[in-house]
């Protein structure tokens, strides 16, 4: 969800990105830069998120906690709390234009970790974290039924991990350029909106990601665009 909402915000942003521009020149900055790195955060922070997710699962597989919408639900609000609380030092620059903008160097390191090098790193550790423990419980000595279920479990933790590692890619591919630029020049410079539309290309290329992986979405798509047809 959280990937369709940054996809649908910045492709909308690319159409409009001249008058919203043009329009935020003349008020905060921060505000607008604030949204921008929330819709950022939240998706990289769901693809970390999925991660946690799945290591508490197996690691805490006799939880029922851990099983439960419950705990979903926590994990998806965490999520969403970090992603608006973490930008919020942005209004440190509260009363600038997006023309005259001037971010100190710390601030801009700041927010190239959040949305960048911490979420990488600890996508990382956890998928890593992953694949040890399902390793080790492979080589145990268990009943044939426990060890084959332990190898398809096995071999749909390494697929889920595959299509987040993708996700984290496409969106390290198409954002680590604009946010390492911006952190060298600390101006809106037409390299840094030229990213941005490469950056959009990337988010139209998690969308259809997010669709081949997600089989009953297509099956839909194709039986109405049959109907369609058919009428």
């Amino acid at each position: 969800m959280s990937c369709i909402i940054c996809s649908i915000y910045w492709i909308i942003y690319s159409f409009f990105e001249i008058e919203l521009l043009n329009n935020v020149s003349n008020w905060n900055c921060s505000i607008f830069e604030y949204f921008q790195t929330i819709v950022n955060c939240q998706e990289i922070y769901s693809v970390c998120n999925i991660s946690i997710h799945r290591f508490c699962i197996i690691l805490y597989n006799n939880k029922l906690l851990f099983k439960s919408r419950q705990w979903v639900f926590t994990c998806i609000g965490i999520q969403w709390l970090l992603g608006m609380i973490c930008p919020l030092p942005l209004f440190t620059i509260f009363g600038q234009s997006c023309e005259n903008i001037n971010e100190p160097l710390w601030l801009r390191l700041y927010i190239l970790l959040i949305v960048l090098v911490i979420p990488s790193i600890l996508f990382l550790l956890i998928n890593i974290f992953i694949v040890l423990h399902a390793r080790s419980s492979r080589q145990r000595v268990a009943p044939i039924a426990t060890i084959n279920q332990e190898k398809l479990t096995y071999r749909r933790d390494i697929r889920l991990i595959k299509r987040m590692l993708i996700l984290l890619l496409i969106f390290l591919f198409g954002w680590s350029p604009v946010y390492i630029v911006f952190a060298i020049q600390n101006t809106y410079s037409l390299s840094v909106q030229i990213l941005k539309l490469l950056a959009t290309v990337g988010v139209l290329a998690e969308i259809i990601n997010l669709f081949l992986y997600n089989r009953k979405v297509l099956i839909f798509l194709k039986n109405n665009c049959l109907h369609c047809r058919n009428m």
